[in-house]
């Protein structure tokens, strides 16, 4: 088994104490005399000749992807090797709480809450960003340190070899025990907390159907439900129970008197949704809802309260505040613009002209319309907001990157009005089509993509720009 005593040396590091334990291995705290820091070691306990190479190759690879990740809010993943044949992570030595112990150590408000889940999401978002799938987001897996920073750590370290690209071999969800729910209870019993892994399964996982960042972001959706509503959104008596009550979405009432407002609980039931298609099209799309008009009115009083506090200590402090204040404004004026595209009037319009069609199918079009449109809208605003704030806000982007970014919104603008513009004449061709074409627009998350900026060619300039402007909006 995987064992280590103060001391001991694993790899170049030295062993410090025993932090805590569970199915897969020991985590330990120790010592790294070559950079003189403290980190996290998680080693891993021996599961057989043939399944520890498989482990040890997934494992370094996954470990290479984390440690070039480098997102705040990511536990940063330093070395993977091996201990006497068996596998260890370095990890960044995280000092403070999981999430789980800070919703439970004192009462929390619904906003202390989001602000908290959004820093969470972020790390999620990015690492599904790299190509990297959770497989057990939780708060568990979630730490907040002294120095205020959240943390998302055990992507996907924790799973075991068997399980691969999937879920956990399928269960019955038929209410009734029997030798796939006695495996499952004997793996879950394994992590130290019964029903602690399950309760933030998808559907997908129970059932053994391949698992991917929309899993992940179910069970982001059911530990924001538990913690801002004080229960958990699926109960079962037994864990088969459980996978059916999950599986056909029967949510739990939080109860009348919640004083959750209601598009934040609208946001996190979509989230929950069995069907994976039915959720929001990926982490940034809810990201970009649950930052929306409540965090924008948070930011505008912090922002004023800044000003009259700067005023207080000093002019120069004052107009350095007030300039930030002023840039941050620019930049959510810039990502307001989407709103003159797909907005209330725009929804309405679009329904009336498909209840004017003559074709029978047409008035089923919006509802499975209307949803992608809100996403890809969602996404684009809250990837124009992020992309004006690196370049004016934090200073991140030189003009290059910058310009590439606009060129990449600029053309999923375009498409929402093309889309949106076919309507006006609504052919049987263009109703017959829609939902295939609305899933087909631009994600605009690829336009705050460094990665993706840094491989696309410079924009067009000048009369150029206005050319191609123009031959794209006919296309």
């Amino acid at each position: 088994s995987a064992t280590a005593e103060p001391g001991q040396q694993i790899g170049r590091y030295i062993v410090i104490s025993r932090l805590g334990a569970g199915a897969m291995g020991v985590v330990l705290s120790a010592y790294d005399p070559k950079l003189d820091r403290k980190v996290a070691i998680k080693l891993l306990r021996s599961r057989g000749a043939g399944g520890d190479e498989v482990a040890r190759s997934r494992l370094e690879r996954e470990a290479q992807s984390l440690a070039k990740l480098n997102h705040p809010n990511v536990v940063g993943v330093h070395d993977v090797g091996t201990h006497d044949g068996q596998v260890f992570v370095a990890m960044e030595f995280v000092d403070g709480e999981t999430l789980g112990d800070w919703v439970r150590r004192k009462p929390r408000s619904w906003r202390e809450i989001l602000d908290v889940f959004i820093a969470a999401g972020d790390g999620l978002a990015s690492a599904h960003g790299a190509g990297l799938v959770h497989r057990d987001f939780k708060p568990d897996n979630v730490m907040l340190g002294v120095d205020g920073r959240v943390r998302v750590m055990d992507f996907g370290i924790a799973r075991s070899e068997a399980e691969d690209d999937g879920g956990l071999a399928p269960i019955s969800l038929s209410g009734s025990p029997g030798p796939d729910t006695a495996r499952l209870e004997q793996r879950l019993t394994m992590t130290g907390a019964v029903m602690g892994t399950p309760a933030y399964m998808a559907p997908e996982q129970f059932t053994g159907l391949p698992v991917g960042p929309l899993s992940d972001q179910f069970g982001f959706c059911v530990a924001l439900f538990e913690a801002v509503y004080g229960v958990r959104p699926f109960r079962g008596e037994s864990l088969a129970a459980l996978a059916f009550a999950v599986s056909e979405g029967k949510v739990e009432s939080p109860g009348a008197s919640s004083s959750v407002p209601t598009w934040l609980e609208a946001a996190i039931l979509k989230g929950l949704s069995p069907n994976p298609k039915d959720r929001h099209a990926d982490m940034n799309a809810l990201l970009a809802l649950l930052g929306g008009a409540e965090s924008r009115q948070r930011r505008r009083r912090a922002m004023l309260g800044g000003l009259v506090l700067a005023g207080a200590v000093g002019a120069m402090v004052g107009y350095r505040a007030w300039d930030e204040a002023r840039r941050v404004a620019e930049c959510e004026a810039e990502a307001s613009v989407i709103g003159e595209l797909w907005n209330e009037p725009a929804r309405a319009k679009l329904q009336a002209e498909l209840d004017r069609s003559e074709f029978a199918y047409a008035t089923s079009v919006g509802p499975k319309v209307f949803p992608i449109l809100d996403d890809r809208a969602a996404v684009w605003r809250s990837a124009a907001l992020s992309s004006c704030r690196r370049e004016h806000v934090e200073g991140r982007w030189d003009r290059d990157l910058r310009a590439k970014s606009l060129w990449c919104l600029t053309q999923g603008r375009q498409e929402l009005g093309a889309f949106l513009g076919q309507f006006e004449e609504a052919s049987n061709e263009v109703i017959r089509t829609s939902i295939e074409s609305a899933a087909s627009l631009r994600d605009s998350a690829l336009c705050i993509d460094e990665n993706y900026l840094a491989l696309s060619p410079p924009p067009p300039s000048g009369a150029d720009a206005d050319a191609v402007t123009d031959l794209y909006r006919r296309l």
